[in-house]
């Protein structure tokens, strides 16, 4: 097991807090249950869970747009950990942890919930598509016009 002495030593406390109060999933060993992420930074994070945790306790965390993240519990409040990523998580995953398009996942066998039209993301080929179907549907317009203005005049 990792000691807290093995982590970084300065003080991670003073990075900005991202709210992100979203599901996740904490596994310890083969054992898995879903926690709330209240809190995180890139260093680390404040779950919600009535698990009970010790200090230094090696932990994974799934964390929706981040993945699987392994991380050392660092304290404990009555239904509330903090945990110390083991590994400084890559830029845009804060952002990623807090974007709309994530999707929570069921922590027992039932699909997801469906998604509207206005939830997907477009693939890059989709919005290229779109991007010169306008393009060129704009100019049809403007060339239509300037045609029209051209032959009212003469």
């Amino acid at each position: 097991m990792a000691s807290a002495a093995q982590l970084k030593t300065d003080d991670r406390r003073q990075a900005l807090r991202t709210p992100v109060g979203r599901p996740g999933v904490l596994r310890i060993g083969s054992a898995r249950e879903s926690i709330l992420i209240d809190d995180i930074t890139r260093d680390g994070c404040r779950i919600v869970t009535d698990r009970d945790l010790e200090p230094e306790q090696l932990v994974t965390l799934g964390i929706a747009g981040v993945g699987t993240v392994d991380a050392i519990v660092a304290w404990r409040s009555v239904n509330a950990y903090g945990c110390a990523f083991t590994t400084t998580l890559p830029a845009g995953a804060i952002t990623a942890a807090n974007s709309a398009n994530v999707v929570a996942l069921a922590n027992d066998d039932t699909p997801p919930a469906a998604t509207t039209a206005f939830d997907t993301k477009w693939q890059p080929r989709q919005r290229a598509v779109a991007i010169v179907g306008s393009t060129v549907l704009l100019w049809s317009v403007a060339i239509a016009a300037a045609w029209g203005v051209l032959h009212s005049v003469a």
